[in-house]
């Protein structure tokens, strides 16, 4: 926190959501108003390796929050004994992330941060360029989605399932409490909430041109939204799309787990659907001015 810039502020949140805290910029330019995540782990003594640190341990639930958010997140390492922090950004880790879906036993993975990404002074004015390539390609991205006749019924649908998913968190009857039925019933309406929230996006990813890059932006969070709750409900795959459920369907799943994906994932619907809406894109006035301008790419090439 000592390390982030004059208006740079820092927020702890109420619940665990896989991260520390949120940093908002609040300072003059394009990146006013934007925010991003930072998860930290420290250590006396990171083991090294090519050039780099690693920290072990990081849960699956926690690496798949990180993708299925559609906000960056800067992973620091701080070394104790030296008091020096490296950091890498989420999306570095993709390759991670796909080891682990390939592989459903394991469920920790090692990050590999370079020692050359030193948190310090110098840093920041990268660590501003990534962050609105980031925002910059994101907004880019999905004001296609914007235009299209299904975004108010997909917010619509985003909406009620996380009201609903917020009821269940809310559940008034203490778990050690419930009966058998109650607590199936409350795992059958949690998987229709998930359902729901997949059908909705689905449903708007089919009226934008395959292959462009919003449709690519909004069919991996798709995919990372439906790996994040198969971790919970193994059989979620087979979960029928209508309303009659077999009477031999099996419901599985992971309490413990449940309970920390949960709002996890409630956050992150809640982000797209701020993304989705014109009025809660940060800088959106801007945005406006810039419409149909070229972006600029991390590359420095330019496309129209």
């Amino acid at each position: 926190m000592a390390q982030l810039p004059a208006g740079w502020v820092p927020q702890r949140p109420t619940r665990d959501v896989g991260v520390d805290f949120v940093v908002v910029i609040c300072e003059a330019g394009s990146l006013n108003g934007h925010e991003f995540r930072v998860q930290v782990k420290t250590s006396k003594q990171f083991k090294k390796k090519s050039n780099g640190v690693t920290i072990a341990g990081v849960k699956r639930s926690t690496l798949d929050y990180w993708f299925v958010s559609p906000v960056p997140t800067m992973v620091v390492a701080y070394d104790h004994d030296q008091r020096r922090g490296y950091y890498r950004w989420h999306s570095e880790f993709h390759e991670d992330l796909s080891r682990l879906q390939a592989d459903a036993k394991t469920q920790t993975v090692s990050l590999h941060i370079p020692t050359q990404n030193v948190l310090g002074e110098s840093a920041w004015e990268d660590i501003r360029q990534a962050l609105l390539w980031h925002h910059r390609n994101l907004r880019s991205a999905l004001r296609v989605a914007r235009d299209a006749e299904s975004v108010l019924p997909t917010i619509y649908g985003l909406a009620a399932a996380v009201r609903q998913l917020n009821s269940i968190d809310h559940q008034s009857i203490p778990e050690a409490q419930r009966t058998p039925e109650q607590e199936g019933l409350l795992v059958l309406l949690e998987m229709i909430q998930h359902r729901d929230v997949i059908k909705a996006t689905s449903r708007l990813l089919g009226e934008i041109v395959r292959g462009s890059e919003g449709a690519d932006r909004l069919q991996a969070w798709i995919d990372e939204y439906r790996s994040a709750v198969s971790n919970v409900f193994p059989t979620f795959v087979q979960f029928p799309e209508g309303d009659e459920i077999p009477s031999d369907f099996e419901f599985a799943y992971a309490p413990s787990l449940m309970q920390v994906v949960r709002p996890r994932l409630m956050e992150a619907a809640l982000e797209l659907i701020m993304l989705l809406t014109p009025g809660g894109e940060a800088g959106g006035e801007a945005a406006g001015r810039n419409r149909g301008r070229e972006e600029t790419r991390r590359d420095g090439t330019r496309t129209p």
